[in-house]
């Protein structure tokens, strides 16, 4: 009779499981995930900016997420035109990535709001979805949820907690993955994290998106000061978001932070240019776009929220870059989260042109995976400062 024992143990960067079989002891190492999502959207952008399955990278991600696809009134999958455009290829050539690196996951992206799924709106999504991703060799569903609206809220959340038992079934027996992507505004998850943790795989938390539009702010500030604190849970910052999903019993080994790396710039009234000073957001910017126009502005960073901007007379920019990251991933190590996800891949500097191509994703990879340590802003194999293959990070 074969026994089978297994224990957990949470070091830095990683988790071994040690697997006990007939007395004998097993040991397996789970690297942190790294999910890159991919818009098809980014395809139509102008020069120097259009960003094709070419341009990336699948040896750098763990999953590929690609969308990102709608829901019909049927509730049947919605393909817009340009993802089944057969000249792009686009959904051809992004599973034709796996052939680089047979370990890449490629999932479907869908958004959408499930308000008003009835059983049979529920079955059509299944049937159409699964149709989908087996006719295109997609390896499994990355769920973005749209949280159903506040009135009648306990029979939209049991709608929901029904399309993920059944869509956990369905994809199951056919070896597809499922998860989901959830906003990081946490508005309301509260009663039912553990009952939808219980049917996926993944729980990818945009921890990003806590802006304002009227005044200069941040989209991703680590931690709140005074008076950045609003919403009926006061949670408008990275590390209070995957708190408070810890807090309501989503597991850690399932939630990855997610990760926006774009900017915010707001057109600006006043001077100085002070963060909460009146301000009008005109535009959102790429970080490749950050790159390109960075040396016409002022930078600086701020210690107490952990994010960069930029300023001059006319504009106000917040942004990601390496140092705001390195401190939103000690999240990942300090809770021990099963990894991360970036929002969008090709708003990275794909192109190299402030110096490393992916330099944001490489970054990553290498805080996370625990191959390399960071020590003021200079990443080093193992912390071996003499090694020549040193990163000057930030």
């Amino acid at each position: 009779m074969q026994s089978i024992v297994w224990k957990s143990s949470n070091l830095k960067y990683e988790t071994i499981l040690v697997c006990t079989v007939n007395g004998s002891i097993y040991e397996f190492v789970k690297d942190k995930k790294i999910h890159c999502r991919y818009s098809a959207q980014a395809y139509y952008r102008k020069f120097p900016f259009k960003f094709e399955p070419e341009n990336i990278d699948p040896n750098l991600c763990s999953y590929l997420g690609f969308g990102t696809f709608g829901i019909e009134d049927t509730g049947a999958i919605k393909i817009d035109h340009y993802f089944m455009d057969q000249q792009l290829g686009l959904i051809k050539n992004t599973i034709a990535l796996k052939q680089k690196n047979p370990a890449l996951k490629v999932l479907a992206v869908v958004r959408g709001s499930f308000d008003e799924f009835d059983i049979q709106k529920r079955q059509n999504f299944i049937d159409t979805s699964v149709h989908f991703m087996e006719q295109n060799g997609f390896d499994g569903l990355d769920l973005n949820f749209l949280y159903p609206r506040e009135v009648n809220l306990g029979d939209h959340r049991n709608v929901y907690e029904t399309l993920l038992q059944e869509l956990h079934v369905a994809l199951s027996v056919r070896n597809l993955e499922f998860g989901i992507t959830v906003s990081g505004l946490v508005e309301y998850p509260r009663a039912f994290v553990p009952h939808i943790s219980a049917y996926v795989i993944f729980i990818n938390i945009m921890a990003y998106g806590y802006g304002s539009e009227s005044v200069l702010d941040y989209d991703a500030p680590l931690q709140s000061s005074n008076g950045m604190v609003g919403g009926a849970d006061g949670i408008f910052d990275v590390e209070s978001c995957i708190s408070y999903w810890l807090k309501l019993g989503a597991p850690a080994y399932k939630l990855n932070l997610g990760l926006s790396i774009r900017g915010m710039a707001y057109l600006t009234y006043v001077t100085p240019k002070e963060l909460r000073k009146p301000g009008k957001l005109v535009k959102v910017l790429l970080y490749n776009e950050i790159c390109a126009i960075r040396k016409n502005f002022e930078e600086a960073f701020d210690s107490v929220q952990g994010v960069p901007y930029m300023r001059n007379e006319t504009h106000w920019i917040s942004y990601e870059n390496a140092q705001s990251l390195d401190l939103k991933l000690n999240l990942v190590t300090q809770y021990d989260l099963n990894g991360i996800m970036i929002r969008d891949i090709g708003d990275d500097d794909f192109h190299g042109v402030c110096g490393e191509r992916y330099h944001l994703l490489q970054f990553a990879r290498r805080k996370i995976l625990g191959k390399y340590e960071t020590i003021n802003g200079i990443s080093c194999p193992n912390g071996k400062t003499f090694e020549n293959r040193c990163y000057r990070e930030f």
